[in-house]
This record gives structure tokens, sequence and C-alpha cells, in this order.
């Protein structure tokens, strides 16, 4: 009666059949006391969330809010993304859902209007988040953009890891970009892990490539600051393919050691198209 529930009249695999969830602790224009926590019981319980059709005595329909037992689940696919394009897309999907809709969004779908929404979302909720943020993560928020967002984004996958850890749950990761690259690799090794045949041809995947040309180069150093300040081991081993780390240790080191003469020969060999070097770290 609580679900899951499904749209399919398909027979039931004979082992797992995969359930997607978002599990709750993200929000895109709300006050952090809605999303800071590391209730790792509460983040499970959220997991398992669903909604059903309730037929009304006058013929119409409702959705009503359910829970499922989420013990029941004994593997889990944990989905990651490029922190940098996620953020991107959520306000991408602001966007496209106000231009369904046919309401009214503030901003336009482009570099610009990116930083503009995130300029006011920052200012809106600052003297609050410094409330609910630890000092240290707040002081090297200040310079990210839409750091809200990035909050939210770290904490779901500490808490995604928590959840597997202490429930014993067996786990793979995907990262998204995979499915552009190679997508059989990721699709026959999840087909291999939830014990399920190949069949049928799957779909196109189709990807614009990533955003991380919404960002300035101190953007990046900040969101890479402010991840490592916030980020489980678990997390962070798992985001580092996506922030440079290496590359960011060895720019650091140039730019404390060399001369400013020096300083302007190396420019031409370091990466430009991802970092602004025009401000000294």
């Amino acid at each position: 009666d609580s679900g899951p529930y499904r749209g399919s009249r398909r027979p039931l695999p004979p082992r797992y059949i995969l359930t997607k969830t978002h599990c709750l602790g993200f929000c895109d224009e709300c006050s952090p006391r809605q999303y800071v926590s590391g209730d790792v019981d509460n983040f499970f319980k959220s997991c398992a969330l669903g909604s059903k059709h309730k037929v009304l005595p006058d013929g119409s329909q409702e959705d009503v809010r359910v829970y499922y037992d989420p013990n029941i689940v004994s593997k889990a696919v944990h989905l990651i993304r490029s922190p940098f394009d996620n953020v991107v897309s959520r306000f991408h999907h602001s966007y496209t859902v106000s231009q369904k809709r046919g309401t009214e969004f503030a901003y336009e779908w482009s570099q610009e209007g990116f930083r503009n929404y995130c300029r006011e979302l920052d200012q809106r909720w600052e003297i609050e988040e410094q409330k609910y943020f630890a000092a240290d993560v707040f002081e090297v928020s200040r310079k990210v953009p839409c750091r809200s967002m990035f909050y939210q984004y770290v904490q779901w996958h500490n808490n995604a890891f928590a959840v597997i850890k202490e429930k014993g749950i067996e786990s793979m990761v995907v990262y998204y970009e995979d499915y552009m690259t190679n997508m059989r690799l990721p699709l026959m090794t999840m087909l291999e892990f939830l014990e399920l045949e190949h069949i049928g041809v799957a779909r196109k995947f189709e990807w614009n490539g990533g955003h991380e040309h919404f960002y300035s180069g101190e953007d990046k150093v900040a969101i890479i600051k402010m991840i490592n300040l916030l980020a489980s081991d678990t997390t962070y081993e798992h985001l580092k393919k996506y922030l440079g780390e290496d590359k960011v240790a060895i720019i650091k080191m140039i730019n404390l050691l060399a001369s400013d003469t020096t300083y302007e020969h190396l420019k031409k060999y370091l990466d430009t198209d991802s970092y602004d070097f025009s401000v000294r770290l």
C-alpha cells in the first residue's frame, strides 16, 4: 500500500528492481534551516518517499505522500555528476520549468543570467547562512556563486555514502559523464550488479557538454576549498576527479615561489581555459 510503485506492466525481474529517488536535503531558493542536516536516519527515510494517486469520491485524483519501508533496499546505485555542472543544471531546470509553465523567470539562460541568479540568491540568504554554516565554511563560501547549492550537493553525497555504510547496503557508483564517453560500460556494469538481462536497445544519451566555463578561475578555487572543508573522506575520494586537485596545488606553489617576471613567462604553460590567472592566488 505504501509502494514503491511502478508504471510498467512488464513481469517483475527475478531478484532486483531499480527505483529512482532523489531523497531530501536540497531546495533551490530556501533558508539553510531547511536543508542543513547531517541526520543520516532521516535522510535514509526520505529516500523511501513516494506518492500514489488516490481516486476521490467525485472521481478526481490527488497525490498522497507515502513512505515505503527503506529496509527492503539491499543494493544502491549512486549517481555522481560534476559539482560544477550539477549547480548550473539546477539553474537551467528552474529556467525550463518556468518556460513550460509560462511563468516569468527573472534570469536568462546564459552565463550572465546564471551569475546574476547566484548573486541574488547569495545575498538573500547570507545572514542565515552565516548562522547555520560552520565559520570556516562560510568564510570560504562567500566567494562561491550559488553557495547554498554547493553546500547541499556535498551534504547530499556525504549523507548518501553514510547511509550506504551504516545500513550495510551493497552499492556501486556511476559517474554521469561516463554515459557520454562510453555508455556501454556503465550500462553493462549496472545490469550485472542488478542481475538483470540486457534486452532491447538503450536510448541515446543526450548531453551538451559541461558548464565549467560559467565559472571564473577564482570561483573554482573557492568552490574547491569549500568542498575540501565539507566533504567526508568517501565523498572527497569520488569528487577528486572533478576538482583538479593536483593542478591547483602546483599552481599555488608557482604563485608562491615565482617572481612577478617569472610568473608572467610561465602563465602561457598553465591551463588558462580552466583558471583565471589574472588574479594571483
